[in-house]
This record gives structure tokens, sequence and C-alpha cells, in this order.
């Protein structure tokens, strides 16, 4: 059977405009104007009038030329926008002298013509106005003998011999003569603007912030637009104004320096700096400094080039100049540059040799001291307090500056956290002598006082402290926490009546209404045979907001007197049995985020709770209220609690990248190694997800548990398997007695640390089988490649020693006093 084709459509052809009536050609010339199709509907509209001059048809062929021209003159095609511009006004009737044609013969220069539409005796009085204010800036700047055709009655030629004597006293430096002929300027001047800009001018000379505040107030986008500029820009803050000299011609830039007094013999170099832009590249910069390095004192340059040397990264080795500086200032330069590329462990390297060198003069005591607070900030706090290293500099800083008293805080801190009351005292001892009435030191001083149970001493320096500034809440805070753990040592003693003695005196200093319902549980639990212990109980209960927090709160206090939780919640009527509400869950997060209490004692009063709380995790909690729950658990230690909510929460959110780190977080902990396939694919889309919604902190969080940080391994400065510096023995004996004393996690972590995440996981998949046959197949191996080193044999699996210090985090920096003289800059 044939294949049947379609009959062919002839294309039809389009319609001449000459055959179409004048209904539908309208329509079309309407349509092409409203489209800006404005060539095409000039000639449908041509057409129309030829037919027949409708008022309606003349004004839309002038608005197409109007249209036409304007984008003729966007194109820079201003002669041509002329023409047309013409022609619509002998075409259609429009008026000659309108925006923007006067704008386009001023910039196509025709000024003959401006100066005949002038002359013009019918020309409106605005468009006059108009007119001689866009010549003003032009007529003023022309030769007198070029002015023939101006109307000898005009304002431009009345007005501009003033202004050109205001001028001319300008720059005599007349000031009086200045303000004189400013006066003679009438307000409605094409001038009128020049006149405040010439004031602002004069108020540079003696004034600078009035004349800042003169040129706010100019004008914009007027005739001395170019002037204006110039003044804008010469005003702006240092580093701003050398940029904005790329946004003038040159008549402009040569006035701003003029008025910034620049010596002609640095102008080449300024101008040059400003065409590189606002982040120019350091070799440029250098090449342009060295360029102009005799038009520039020595130590100018000096200072210069060594703030740029660091810009210059790797090649910095090879830059000759660099090559014959002092040591301390090449490794300053290095430690820079160590910086800007995010190296931070050679930054850090580097720094300290400088800390090392300046510390051993006297004179450079003080600038020591503050680079090892610098390089201590590139260590960031940790999950246990303040990073080990820095802890370290900052003691090495005290030893240079033992004047800085943030150093001192932070130490004593970082010694009351690790729970080294001695040495926190020592530091206090030296500390308080010179800071006697500094209230920081004076709190610090009362928290470490609480921390050794000294709470009659902490309650005196607390006082000390409200003498300097009565109003401090958290001092009345401190008082009152220190009475509360002093009532309590005394009722877990039996001594009751010594306990309510203390909770009188705590009375006076409670603010918070979680405090006071403290206050009235202990009260219950330190009262006599006369008081009602249940009623004072339930009561307390009420005012810790419901069963859920009254529970939590009591089996707390319970542990730290010593008594019977299970008595008491009997006694309190607290009835575990039921399910608590969303609110009251969410609100026992927050007080645990909030707690200080050691992790210990909340888990033992979280213990009874968590059938209830664990009942709970499918409430209808918000996806804020769920992270903070997840939050409390997790900086609490319960992996149970946790993982429950974490899984309820990627029920209704599933994929959500920070439940997902939260349930592989319960389920494993910090033991990367056991983390099965499936939980790191998910782990690793979570991650990917987390940077793509800008949520860094899961991002990192995952990042961490994937590849834990090493700090606690103890490495030589040397090869990072080379643990025990020149330890003799061995190399296995070495790496079984790190594996006696950190375990397997440890060794794992520092051979994954060493040769990269994917080559671990690639021996590990290798290798297979468990943790424990995995980590004695990897002694075996780097056993052998020990012995390959030492036969200067080739090894595929160590890379080849290194010399690094323990990798620096990037940490937040605190402001630097005068003293730091570009230590850390740029």
């Amino acid at each position: 059977m044939s294949r049947k084709t379609k009959p062919h459509k002839p294309h039809s052809k389009p319609v001449s405009p000459h055959a179409m009536d004048s209904v539908a050609l309208a329509a079309e010339a309407e349509a092409a104007l409203g489209a800006s199709r404005h060539k095409e509907a000039i000639e449908l509209y041509k057409e129309l009038i030829k037919r027949e001059r409708q008022p309606n048809w003349i004004d839309g062929l002038a608005s197409c030329y109007a249209g036409r021209a304007r984008d003729l003159a966007s194109k820079g095609m201003v002669k041509e926008a002329l023409v047309l511009w013409r022609n619509r006004t002998q075409l259609c009737g429009k008026p000659l002298a309108e925006e923007p044609y006067l704008g386009w013969l001023l910039q196509a220069g025709e000024l003959g013509e401006m100066f005949r539409l002038l002359a013009d005796k019918n020309l409106p009085d605005a468009t006059r106005a108009e007119l001689e204010t866009r010549l003003a800036a032009t007529v003023l700047a022309m030769p007198d003998n070029t002015l023939a055709g101006l109307p000898t009655d005009g304002a431009l030629l009345r007005h501009r011999a003033p202004v050109l004597e205001a001028l001319a006293a300008y720059h005599r430096g007349d000031f009086v003569a200045l303000g004189e002929q400013l006066q003679m300027i009438p307000f409605r001047s094409p001038y009128r603007d020049l006149k405040p800009a010439l004031k602002a001018l004069a108020l540079l000379q003696t004034d600078a912030e009035a004349a800042q505040a003169a040129i706010a107030r100019l004008p914009s986008d007027g005739p001395f637009e170019r002037l204006m500029a110039v003044l804008r820009a010469a005003v702006l803050p240092e580093g701003e104004w050398l940029a904005a000299l790329r946004g003038l011609d040159e008549g402009g830039r040569q006035m701003v320096l003029d008025i910034k007094g620049c010596p002609d013999t640095l102008r080449p170099l300024l101008l040059e700096l400003a065409k590189l832009g606002d982040a120019p590249a350091a070799i440029p910069l250098i090449d342009l400094l060295l360029r102009y390095r005799r038009a520039m004192p020595e130590d100018k340059f000096i200072g210069l080039y060594h703030r740029l040397l660091p810009h210059l990264g790797r090649r910095l080795l090879k830059n000759p100049d660099y090559a014959k500086l002092p040591i301390e200032n090449m490794k300053h330069i290095l430690a820079l540059a160590g910086e800007l590329l995010g190296e931070l462990e050679d930054a850090g390297t580097d720094w300290r040799a400088m800390a090392e060198l300046l510390g051993a003069r006297p004179e450079q005591r003080l600038r020591a001291a503050l680079i090892w607070r610098h390089a201590a900030d590139l260590y960031p706090s940790r999950k246990g307090g303040l990073d080990k290293h820095a802890f370290e500099y900052l003691k090495k800083s005290l030893e240079l500056d033992p004047e800085d008293r943030d150093s001192y805080l932070t130490v004593i801190r970082a010694l009351r956290s690790g729970n080294d009351l001695a040495q926190a005292r020592a530091y206090l001892d030296k500390a308080l002598p010179r800071f006697p009435k500094d209230a920081g030191v004076l709190l610090e001083a009362v928290e470490v006082a609480l921390a050794g149970k000294a709470f009659k001493k902490a309650v005196g320096l607390a006082k000390q402290v409200l003498e300097l500034d009565p109003i401090n809440p958290q001092v009345r805070e401190l008082i009152a926490h220190a009475l509360f753990s002093h009532a309590r040592k005394q009722i877990k003693a039996g001594n009751n009546p010594a306990a309510r003695k203390e909770l009188d005196a705590a009375e006076e200093w409670l603010r918070a209404p979680s405090d006071r319902a403290t206050l009235k549980l202990l009260r219950a639990l330190a009262g006599d045979e006369t008081d009602d212990t249940n009623a004072r109980l339930r009561e307390a209960m009420a005012d810790f907001g419901g069963t859920l927090m009254g529970a939590f709160q009591l089996l707390l206090e319970a542990d730290k007197v010593g008594a019977n939780p299970k008595t008491l919640l009997l006694c309190a009527g607290i009835d575990l049995a039921a399910t608590p509400a969303t609110e009251t869950v969410v609100v026992l997060a927050r007080a645990l985020n909030e707690a200080r209490d050691g992790k210990k004692a909340i888990r033992a009063a979280l213990a009874p709770l968590r059938a209830s709380l664990k009942r709970a995790a499918t409430s209808r909690f918000s996806e804020a209220e769920h992270l903070l729950v997840c939050e409390a658990w997790q900086r609490s230690d319960e992996e149970d609690l946790l993982f429950t909510y974490a899984e309820a929460a990627l029920k209704r959110w599933p994929g959500r990248p920070v439940f997902v780190y939260f349930r592989v977080m319960a389920r494993y902990g910090n033991d990367s190694y056991n983390i099965p396939d499936r939980d790191m694919h998910a782990l690793d889309k979570a991650y990917k997800d987390a940077k793509k919604q800008g949520d860094q902190r899961t991002a990192q969080r995952i990042l961490t548990l994937l590849e834990p940080p090493m700090d606690d391994m103890p490495f030589s400065d040397g090869d990072p398997f080379d643990t025990f510096g020149d330890m003799p023995g061995s190399p296995r004996a070495m790496f079984e007695l790190l594996l006696a004393m950190k375990g397997e996690q440890a060794l794992l972590d520092m051979v994954r640390r060493a040769i990269g995440k994917r080559a671990f996981n690639d021996l590990k998949q290798q290798f297979g089988g468990n943790q424990k046959d995995f980590t004695r197949r990897l002694i075996d191996m780097m056993v052998e490649d020990e012995a390959r080193i030492k036969r200067q044999q080739p090894t595929d699996f160590l890379p080849p020693p290194i010399n690094l210090p323990p990798p620096p985090p990037r940490g937040k920096s605190r402001p630097h006093p005068e003293i730091q003289k570009d230590l850390f800059d740029d």
C-alpha cells in the first residue's frame, strides 16, 4: 500500500501596507510601536499620513521618531538621532527644543545650533533656562571671541564675568574676594551649582569637616558634575579616594591630587596604582613600586615593599631581596604568606620562630608576647576547652607580658575547666595583685573558689565584685549558687539548721524564677519535723513548670544531697508513666543546654526519665524544637535518646543533614572506622547537602566525624609516625606501645591523617576484616615500610617524612593593641 502524502500548502506572502485598509494598517502601526519596532512603525505611520493627517496618527509617528532617535543615541549615533528628531519637528509639527534634543546637541558639539536656539525670541522661558544651564560649563571655558553668537542680554553672558572673577580669586587664595564675587551670582543663574562647590573648595583649606558636609549636599548630574565628582572623591576616606580616581578624567585626577597636596614626583605612581583596580595582584604592585622607588622616601618604600612580599606565596623564596633580610623579618614575611595561602601549619611554625627570636631581646619582649597570642588565636577552642597548643602559647606570652589581663583570664579558665585548680590559683595569685579592682578577674577568682568548694571565700570575693558593680547579675547568681552549694553540703551532712541558715542568706541574692524554685526545693529537703515536706515539694514542682522539669531538678538535688530519689518522687506526687508534653521537653532541653552540672550528674538525673522521654520523641515538635532537643541529648551524652529523636526527626524531614549527623553520631560516636557503608554514604550526601544549603556548622561536624582531629596524638615535630622521637627500640615495639597507650582508634586516626582519607579507605577495603585485624595488618605494613626506608627502597604505602608542626586550624583573632605595628597586616 502506497504512502499517502499531504498536499503542500504554499507559504503566505506578507501583505504590502499599500494593499491594507487604513483600519488594519493603523492596528499594525500601533502594534509595531508597542513592541518598540520603531523603524517599521515609522514606515507604517508615514503611509497612514499620506492617506489622511489624522491627529492620533501624527502623534504616533512623532512617538516613533522619538523612540528611534533614542535607540540610535543609546548606540552612540548622536548625529543620526538629531536628524530623526528634526524630522519629527518637520513632519509632525512637534517642538524642536525639548529633551533629549538639547543634551544631544551638547554631546555632538553643535554649539552654533544651541546659540541659534537661544537667540530665538519665541523659545519658551523654561526651555531657555534649561538650555542655558546645560551650556553653562561649556560657555565658562570658551574663549571670549567664540561667544559672538550668544544673546548679549542672556544670563550666560551677564553672569559669566563674576564667575570668572570668583575662580581667579580662589586661584589666588583670596577667599574674601571669592565670597564677594559669589554674592553677585543670582540664585537662578545658570552657574548657580558652582557657588556651593567653590564654597566647599574654600572650606577644604580651613575646615575639612565642614567642607565634607558641604560637599555631601552638592547636586548631582548638573552642568558642573565633573567638578562635583572631583570634590566628592577628594573627601573620601583614606584608601577610597585613590580608587575613585579611576572614575575621573585626566583633569579631574590631577585636581584631586592638587587638593591632596601630592608632590609631582609621586603623581605618576598614584595614577598607575589607581589603574590597577581595587585588588591588584602582588607582582604588578611590586613591579610598580620598584619602578618608582627613587620617587619615594626609602623608609616608606621598604615598609610597603615588605608588606607586599607575603603575597608572592611560593615564589617568595626566589625573590633576591627576601634572601637579604634579617632572619626575624624573613620569618615574619613567611608567616604572613602562610596565612594568605591558608597553610596555617607553616604559618604557625614561622610565628613561633619569630617569637622566640624576639623574646630573647629585652626591648622586643612585648612584641614577642603579642606574636605568641596571635599564634594561640590560630587554634580555636575545642569541645573540651582551650586547645593545648594555644594554652602553651598564652603561658609563654604571659612570661613576656605579665600585664595582659585577657590572657590571664583565658589561661585561668582553661585550668579551671581542666580541674587543675592548683595551677589556676597560682595564676590568680599573679593576676589579682595586678588587677585588684578588675571585676572580670575577681569573677574568675569566685569561679575558682567555687570549683574548689571554698564557698565562704567565693561569697567574700563576689561581694568585692558587687562593690565595683552593684547591679552585676552574674555575681549575684554566683553568690546564690555558692550558698546553695554550701546548703547542700550541710544537708548531706545531716546539719539541716545550718543548711536553712545558708538558704536564708541566699534568698536576698536571687533574681531568676528557676533559682527561687530551687530555693523552695532545698528548703523542703532541709525542713524540720514540723514542716510539711510533701506540700513544699509539690509547690516547688509547680514552680519548675511541670512534672518533667520538676522531676529532673528533684533527681539532680537528690543526688547532690544523698537523698533517696524514689522516695522524693513519691513524696512529690510525680507519675513518670505519663508521656511528657512537647513544650515540657523543650523546656528541659533548654535547661540542659544551660546546665552547670557535670554530665555524670545530669545522666544520673535523666536515667529514671528516659522511658517517658523516648515516648515523647514522636510528638509534633517543630524542626527548630527538634534540633534544640537533639543538641541537648548530644551535649549530655544521651546516645539512646539522641538516636530515638534523630530517627523520629528523619521520618518527618527525610534526609535533613543535621539529623542524619545526629543519628550516626548517636549510633557510632567518634568511632568512624565502624560506620557501615550505608551510613557513610548517607553522611557523604548530608555533607554535600549541608554545603549547598549554607549550613556550615553541620558540614563541619560531619567532616570532623569522618576525619577526626589528631591533636591528642603525641607527634614530634618530625615524621608523623615518629611518635616517640628518638626513643630506642624497633618500630614494631613503638607501634605496640602506642597501641597500648592510646588504643586502636588513635592509631587508625594517625594513619588516616598521615596517608590521606582516600588511601586509608582503599586499604580498609583491600584488607577487610574487623578493626582489630585491620590494625594488625597496618602495623605489619608500617614496619615493613620502615625497613624499606632504611634500605632506601621506594615504599608503596607511607609518604616521605615531613617536618610540620601540629596543624593549627584558623580561629577567631582578637583585636590587637597599637604595639602590633603591622605585625599581622598583609
